[in-house]
């Protein structure tokens, strides 16, 4: 849609000038989704605190009703981009120019593509998910691997889990 191409993140300064920095059709491209046929939004773009860099979401609802979210880095300076969290993605802060805190899953990527296929989604996923809700809390959240990471950018994404203990739910 030509809407994508001109809706999106601008960097806007106090004398009313603007600037598209990153189009919806743009965040479709980075996350490779340009084959899927969905309504896609841009969501709570947040700036790094040296302000050159910024995170946002591209999100959409899945066949099934279930809001996918792709966590996108992007250096608007040096025009880089990537991303750090793909399927299910809440809740992101900075924590340094280079590190951020996010609830997330992190799925291996083969089980995330699986996830993208509707006729699998609808008949073994959601079968699975029904099952997933009734076991213990602790296993259910194991099977899941949703948790607060906590992701250093320029090391090559690696990730840690932050002290389940204390925060263990989303939000």
């Amino acid at each position: 849609e030509d809407f994508y191409n001109h809706e999106g993140i601008f960097l806007c300064d106090f004398n009313n000038n603007s600037r598209l920095i990153l189009s919806i059709a743009d965040a479709i491209k980075i996350c490779g989704l340009q084959n899927t046929n969905k309504k896609y939004f841009l969501a709570h773009p947040t700036f790094s605190p040296d302000g050159c860099k910024f995170l946002s979401l591209l999100r959409y609802f899945s066949d099934d009703n279930n809001l996918i979210s792709y966590l996108i880095y992007f250096d608007y300076k040096n025009n880089s981009h990537k991303i750090l969290a793909k399927e299910r993605v809440s809740h992101f802060e900075w924590l340094d120019n280079n590190t951020i805190v996010v609830w997330a899953r992190k799925l291996p990527t083969g089980i995330q593509n699986i996830r993208s296929n509707f006729i699998v989604e609808k008949y073994l996923i959601s079968n699975l998910k029904k099952l997933i809700k009734k076991l213990n809390p602790g296993l259910k959240k194991k099977i899941l691997s949703t948790h607060y990471y906590i992701i250093k950018i320029n090391d090559d994404n690696k990730s840690e889990i932050i002290n389940n203990n204390l925060l263990d739910v989303d939000g």
